[in-house]
């Protein structure tokens, strides 16, 4: 029923449209069907001779631009590093309207339109709350030599029984979950991943509850190295006390990346 979809949507996606400074990225563009979905990209060089080469595809959060996103983690890389941050429909200056629905259709045009383009650098995705649910898809489909994700969340699982959700969607929690394509289903999807990954979970998220990241950590079918922020919430940044360590997490992350 399409109401369930957009009531779905509503629910999920936190979309904006405004201008923002891009800095230094540059604006291009990826056909998806008749609408076209923003990719802003931006560069970083290791300056090492022979450093390998990595195009790094990000997915942001429900609230997330693309034009805010930073280089990170590629200056944790030895590598000279292409980055692509994705506007998903009805974000930013992409076209059609923000809805779940052709999440599926935006992974599949973003992976092939990648592979087109850099035939000879190794992909590392990246996804942070929501975009995770697009990065590992991505990571399940497309040949990836690492996967960074934080927070991630399993939206299917997450409407159909947290409590915060059924209020909002007027009882109709399953019904409403099940508006969303399988295809993104990030617990079934994480079975299919190999490519190494660096979990970083929030112990303290009560946007996507730790127990909740826990069963994309489980169904991972990769070797994966867990982070954890012990007192972190949802959106706060890496702790002063924990940055050295992250740092090299990232670092090891990038060299898992490189030998892959």
């Amino acid at each position: 029923m399409k109401w369930l979809q957009r009531l779905t949507d509503r629910l999920v996606l936190c979309p904006s449209t405004h201008p923002l400074d891009a800095g230094t990225k540059v604006r291009e563009t990826i056909q998806v069907g008749n609408d076209s979905i923003e990719v802003w990209t931006d560069s970083f060089s290791s300056g090492t001779d022979n450093a390998s080469k990595i195009l790094i595809i990000k997915f942001p959060g429900t609230g997330g631009r693309a034009e805010n996103a930073s280089v990170h983690p590629a200056e944790c890389f030895s590598a000279d590093s292409v980055l692509w941050t994705i506007n998903p429909f009805g974000y930013g200056g992409s076209e059609g309207i923000a809805t779940l629905q052709r999440y599926p259709e935006m992974v599949n045009a973003i992976g092939a339109a990648a592979t087109e383009r850099f035939p000879d650098r190794k992909i590392v995705v990246i996804g942070n709350s929501l975009g995770g649910m697009s990065a590992v898809l991505f990571a399940a489909q497309f040949d990836v030599a690492a996967v960074l994700l934080r927070n991630p969340a399993p939206v299917h699982q997450l409407i159909r029984y947290r409590k915060r959700y059924l209020v909002p969607s007027i009882g109709l929690s399953r019904f409403v979950a099940a508006q969303i394509p399988f295809q993104l289903d990030a617990v079934e999807n994480a079975k299919r991943c190999s490519a190494p990954c660096l979990f970083v979970s929030s112990r303290r998220d009560r946007v996507v509850p730790p127990d909740y990241q826990q069963r994309i950590v489980d169904a991972y079918g990769g070797e994966i190295e867990l982070f954890q922020l012990p007192d972190a919430g949802h959106e706060t940044p890496v702790p002063e006390e924990l940055q050295d360590a992250y740092f090299a997490a990232a670092q090891r992350l990038g060299i898992a990346a490189a030998l892959n």
